[in-house]
Protein backbone atom coordinates (compact mmCIF):
# COMPACT_ATOMS: atom_id res chain seq x y z
CA UNK A 1 0.00 0.00 0.00
CA UNK A 2 2.85 2.61 1.02
CA UNK A 3 4.82 1.68 -2.17
CA UNK A 4 2.03 2.77 -4.59
CA UNK A 5 0.57 5.62 -2.24
CA UNK A 6 2.37 8.32 -4.69
CA UNK A 7 0.73 7.28 -7.71
CA UNK A 8 -2.75 6.97 -5.97
CA UNK A 9 -5.57 9.74 -6.27
CA UNK A 10 -6.77 11.79 -3.50
CA UNK A 11 -9.73 9.51 -2.68
CA UNK A 12 -7.76 6.32 -2.63
CA UNK A 13 -5.17 8.23 -0.58
CA UNK A 14 -8.09 8.86 1.61
CA UNK A 15 -8.99 5.11 2.00
CA UNK A 16 -4.88 4.14 2.51
CA UNK A 17 -4.85 7.07 5.16
CA UNK A 18 -8.04 5.77 6.61
CA UNK A 19 -6.77 1.94 6.59
CA UNK A 20 -2.85 2.43 7.90
CA UNK A 21 -4.86 4.07 11.17
CA UNK A 22 -7.56 2.17 11.42
CA UNK A 23 -6.91 -1.29 10.39
CA UNK A 24 -8.33 -3.01 13.38
CA UNK A 25 -11.58 -1.62 12.59
CA UNK A 26 -11.75 -1.21 9.03
CA UNK A 27 -11.57 -5.14 9.01
CA UNK A 28 -14.67 -5.84 10.66
CA UNK A 29 -16.56 -3.38 8.01
CA UNK A 30 -18.42 -4.10 4.60
CA UNK A 31 -17.36 -2.67 1.82
CA UNK A 32 -20.33 -0.49 1.87
CA UNK A 33 -19.47 0.41 5.82
CA UNK A 34 -15.83 1.62 4.85
CA UNK A 35 -17.09 3.85 2.07
CA UNK A 36 -19.59 5.31 4.51
CA UNK A 37 -16.79 5.51 7.09
CA UNK A 38 -14.74 7.35 4.52
CA UNK A 39 -17.37 8.95 2.70
CA UNK A 40 -16.70 7.90 -0.61
CA UNK A 41 -18.30 5.24 -2.58
CA UNK A 42 -17.88 1.27 -2.92
CA UNK A 43 -16.68 1.82 -6.39
CA UNK A 44 -14.22 4.34 -5.11
CA UNK A 45 -12.97 1.22 -2.91
CA UNK A 46 -12.91 -1.46 -5.63
CA UNK A 47 -11.09 0.43 -7.54
CA UNK A 48 -8.37 1.40 -4.79
CA UNK A 49 -7.85 -2.26 -4.56
CA UNK A 50 -7.36 -2.92 -7.50
CA UNK A 51 -4.47 0.04 -7.46
CA UNK A 52 -3.26 -1.86 -4.56
CA UNK A 53 -2.68 -5.29 -6.44
CA UNK A 54 -5.07 -7.22 -4.26
CA UNK A 55 -8.14 -7.45 -7.02
CA UNK A 56 -11.11 -7.22 -4.53
CA UNK A 57 -12.45 -6.06 -1.34
CA UNK A 58 -11.98 -9.70 -0.04
CA UNK A 59 -8.85 -9.70 -1.06
CA UNK A 60 -8.14 -6.08 0.43
CA UNK A 61 -9.36 -7.90 4.04
CA UNK A 62 -7.22 -10.85 3.85
CA UNK A 63 -4.40 -8.86 3.12
CA UNK A 64 -5.20 -6.92 6.13
CA UNK A 65 -5.44 -9.75 8.66
CA UNK A 66 -2.10 -10.57 7.25
CA UNK A 67 -0.95 -7.61 8.68
CA UNK A 68 -2.42 -8.01 12.09
CA UNK A 69 -1.66 -11.80 12.70
CA UNK A 70 2.15 -11.08 11.28
CA UNK A 71 1.98 -8.32 14.13
CA UNK A 72 0.81 -10.69 17.10
CA UNK A 73 3.15 -13.43 16.08
CA UNK A 74 6.53 -14.20 17.17
CA UNK A 75 9.42 -13.27 15.79
CA UNK A 76 11.24 -16.37 15.80
CA UNK A 77 10.15 -17.86 12.51
CA UNK A 78 10.15 -21.79 11.49
CA UNK A 79 10.28 -23.05 8.54
CA UNK A 80 6.40 -23.65 8.92
CA UNK A 81 5.20 -20.76 10.33
CA UNK A 82 4.48 -19.20 7.15
CA UNK A 83 1.87 -21.72 5.98
CA UNK A 84 0.44 -21.79 9.74
CA UNK A 85 -0.04 -17.74 9.07
CA UNK A 86 -1.64 -18.53 5.68
CA UNK A 87 -4.17 -21.25 7.38
CA UNK A 88 -4.56 -18.23 10.10
CA UNK A 89 -5.43 -15.12 8.29
CA UNK A 90 -8.11 -17.67 5.75
CA UNK A 91 -10.22 -18.57 8.54
CA UNK A 92 -9.78 -15.31 10.34
CA UNK A 93 -10.73 -13.76 7.30
CA UNK A 94 -13.60 -15.91 6.06
CA UNK A 95 -15.00 -15.25 9.51
CA UNK A 96 -14.85 -11.98 9.63
CA UNK A 97 -16.59 -11.91 5.64
CA UNK A 98 -19.77 -14.14 6.71
CA UNK A 99 -22.89 -12.09 6.61
CA UNK A 100 -24.70 -12.97 9.55
CA UNK A 101 -27.97 -12.09 7.34
CA UNK A 102 -27.30 -13.32 4.92
CA UNK A 103 -26.19 -16.65 6.51
CA UNK A 104 -29.58 -16.91 8.43
CA UNK A 105 -31.62 -16.63 5.42
CA UNK A 106 -29.90 -19.37 3.83
CA UNK A 107 -30.47 -21.63 6.39
CA UNK A 108 -33.98 -20.96 6.08
CA UNK A 109 -34.27 -21.55 2.71
CA UNK A 110 -32.49 -24.80 3.54
CA UNK A 111 -35.18 -25.79 5.78
CA UNK A 112 -37.82 -25.02 3.64
CA UNK A 113 -36.91 -26.02 0.55
CA UNK A 114 -37.94 -29.52 -1.42
CA UNK A 115 -34.73 -30.29 -2.13
CA UNK A 116 -31.17 -29.20 -2.01
CA UNK A 117 -28.94 -29.42 -5.00
CA UNK A 118 -25.17 -28.73 -4.60
CA UNK A 119 -22.49 -27.98 -7.66
CA UNK A 120 -19.01 -28.04 -7.29
CA UNK A 121 -15.47 -28.77 -9.55
CA UNK A 122 -12.70 -30.27 -7.85
CA UNK A 123 -11.63 -29.15 -4.51
CA UNK A 124 -15.20 -27.23 -4.13
CA UNK A 125 -17.00 -30.44 -5.40
CA UNK A 126 -15.24 -32.47 -2.27
CA UNK A 127 -16.76 -29.71 -0.25
CA UNK A 128 -20.24 -29.98 -2.11
CA UNK A 129 -19.59 -33.46 -0.83
CA UNK A 130 -19.12 -32.91 2.10
CA UNK A 131 -22.50 -30.38 2.77
CA UNK A 132 -24.65 -32.95 1.28
CA UNK A 133 -23.61 -35.78 3.89
CA UNK A 134 -24.08 -33.22 6.51
CA UNK A 135 -27.34 -32.36 4.96
CA UNK A 136 -28.65 -35.43 4.75
CA UNK A 137 -27.39 -36.32 8.42
CA UNK A 138 -30.09 -33.91 9.29
CA UNK A 139 -32.57 -35.07 7.78
CA UNK A 140 -32.98 -33.23 4.24
CA UNK A 141 -33.00 -34.31 0.79
CA UNK A 142 -29.83 -33.26 -0.61
CA UNK A 143 -27.71 -34.23 -3.92
CA UNK A 144 -24.26 -33.22 -5.35
CA UNK A 145 -22.96 -32.64 -8.81
CA UNK A 146 -19.65 -32.79 -9.71
CA UNK A 147 -19.31 -32.48 -13.50
CA UNK A 148 -20.45 -30.06 -15.77
CA UNK A 149 -22.98 -32.40 -17.50
CA UNK A 150 -24.25 -33.85 -13.95
CA UNK A 151 -24.87 -30.00 -13.11
CA UNK A 152 -26.37 -29.08 -16.31
CA UNK A 153 -28.54 -32.68 -16.23
CA UNK A 154 -29.57 -31.58 -12.48
CA UNK A 155 -30.06 -28.04 -13.14
CA UNK A 156 -32.74 -28.83 -16.05
CA UNK A 157 -35.22 -30.71 -13.99
CA UNK A 158 -34.86 -28.71 -11.00
CA UNK A 159 -38.20 -27.03 -9.92
CA UNK A 160 -39.15 -23.27 -8.02
CA UNK A 161 -39.13 -25.56 -5.04
CA UNK A 162 -35.29 -27.04 -5.07
CA UNK A 163 -32.59 -25.27 -3.63
CA UNK A 164 -29.30 -24.89 -5.70
CA UNK A 165 -25.68 -24.35 -3.93
CA UNK A 166 -23.00 -23.49 -5.80
CA UNK A 167 -19.17 -23.94 -4.39
CA UNK A 168 -16.30 -22.18 -6.24
CA UNK A 169 -13.46 -20.33 -4.55
CA UNK A 170 -13.05 -18.09 -8.16
CA UNK A 171 -16.55 -17.46 -8.94
CA UNK A 172 -15.64 -17.86 -12.29
CA UNK A 173 -16.03 -21.40 -12.98
CA UNK A 174 -17.83 -21.60 -16.40
CA UNK A 175 -19.16 -25.02 -15.88
CA UNK A 176 -20.96 -23.93 -12.53
CA UNK A 177 -21.91 -20.34 -14.04
CA UNK A 178 -24.21 -22.07 -16.58
CA UNK A 179 -25.74 -24.33 -14.26
CA UNK A 180 -26.61 -22.08 -11.79
CA UNK A 181 -28.08 -19.82 -14.56
CA UNK A 182 -30.13 -22.69 -15.86
CA UNK A 183 -31.58 -23.57 -12.41
CA UNK A 184 -32.24 -19.89 -11.66
CA UNK A 185 -34.41 -19.67 -15.19
CA UNK A 186 -36.63 -22.61 -13.97
CA UNK A 187 -37.38 -20.18 -10.41
CA UNK A 188 -34.70 -22.04 -8.11
CA UNK A 189 -33.39 -19.88 -5.41
CA UNK A 190 -29.47 -20.05 -5.82
CA UNK A 191 -27.42 -19.77 -3.54
CA UNK A 192 -23.16 -19.57 -3.39
CA UNK A 193 -20.45 -20.46 -1.17
CA UNK A 194 -17.46 -18.01 -3.37
CA UNK A 195 -14.22 -16.40 -2.89
CA UNK A 196 -14.93 -12.79 -5.20
CA UNK A 197 -17.67 -10.70 -4.24
CA UNK A 198 -17.78 -9.27 -8.08
CA UNK A 199 -17.49 -12.74 -9.50
CA UNK A 200 -19.73 -13.73 -12.13
CA UNK A 201 -21.26 -16.70 -9.68
CA UNK A 202 -21.47 -14.11 -6.43
CA UNK A 203 -23.37 -11.44 -8.98
CA UNK A 204 -26.02 -14.43 -10.56
CA UNK A 205 -26.91 -16.07 -7.26
CA UNK A 206 -29.85 -14.69 -4.81
CA UNK A 207 -27.60 -15.21 -1.77
CA UNK A 208 -23.96 -15.82 -1.18
CA UNK A 209 -21.60 -16.37 1.48
CA UNK A 210 -17.95 -14.80 1.00
CA UNK A 211 -14.79 -16.42 1.54
CA UNK A 212 -11.48 -15.56 1.78
CA UNK A 213 -8.77 -16.43 -0.87
CA UNK A 214 -5.21 -17.94 -0.37
CA UNK A 215 -2.04 -16.22 -0.46
CA UNK A 216 1.64 -16.39 0.00
CA UNK A 217 2.35 -19.98 -0.18
CA UNK A 218 -1.09 -20.62 -1.90
CA UNK A 219 0.23 -23.31 -3.94
CA UNK A 220 0.58 -25.39 -0.72
CA UNK A 221 -2.41 -24.10 0.72
CA UNK A 222 -5.50 -26.37 0.58
CA UNK A 223 -8.19 -23.99 -1.26
CA UNK A 224 -10.90 -26.56 0.36
CA UNK A 225 -10.38 -24.58 3.99
CA UNK A 226 -12.60 -21.51 3.50
CA UNK A 227 -15.47 -22.89 1.78
CA UNK A 228 -15.31 -25.80 4.64
CA UNK A 229 -15.26 -23.43 7.27
CA UNK A 230 -18.26 -21.56 5.74
CA UNK A 231 -20.25 -25.15 5.46
CA UNK A 232 -19.26 -25.12 9.32
CA UNK A 233 -20.95 -22.29 10.09
CA UNK A 234 -24.01 -23.29 7.93
CA UNK A 235 -24.30 -26.80 9.63
CA UNK A 236 -24.05 -25.07 13.30
CA UNK A 237 -26.62 -22.25 12.34
CA UNK A 238 -29.26 -24.65 11.30
CA UNK A 239 -28.57 -27.09 14.56
CA UNK A 240 -28.93 -24.09 16.59
CA UNK A 241 -31.76 -22.89 15.07
CA UNK A 242 -33.69 -26.20 14.90
CA UNK A 243 -34.25 -28.73 17.12
CA UNK A 244 -35.68 -31.15 14.72
CA UNK A 245 -32.71 -30.90 12.55
CA UNK A 246 -30.28 -31.17 15.75
CA UNK A 247 -32.22 -34.34 16.87
CA UNK A 248 -31.66 -35.79 13.45
CA UNK A 249 -28.01 -35.08 13.61
CA UNK A 250 -26.93 -36.78 17.11
CA UNK A 251 -29.26 -39.78 15.68
CA UNK A 252 -26.90 -40.63 13.03
CA UNK A 253 -23.26 -39.84 15.38
CA UNK A 254 -25.37 -42.34 17.67
CA UNK A 255 -26.02 -45.12 15.09
CA UNK A 256 -22.30 -44.42 13.64
CA UNK A 257 -20.82 -44.85 17.19
CA UNK A 258 -23.11 -48.48 17.50
CA UNK A 259 -22.08 -49.03 13.85
CA UNK A 260 -17.66 -48.91 15.50
CA UNK A 261 -18.80 -50.83 18.31
CA UNK A 262 -20.42 -53.80 16.62
CA UNK A 263 -16.93 -53.66 14.09
CA UNK A 264 -14.41 -53.33 17.23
Amino acid sequence: MKDVYPEMTDSEKKIADYLMTNMNDAIELTITELAQAIQTSPGTVTRFCKTIGVGSYSALKLMMQKTLTETNLPQTATSLEPMQRSYIELIQTTAHLIDQDELLAICNHIRRCRSIHLYGLGNAGLVAQEMEYRLRRMGLLATTAFDSHSMVMDASIATKDDLIIAFSNSGESREVVQAVQLAKESGCTTIAFVGYQHSPLAELVDHRLLTAGASGEAFLINTQLPLLFTADAVTKTLMETNEDLKAHYLKTLKALDRLKERSD
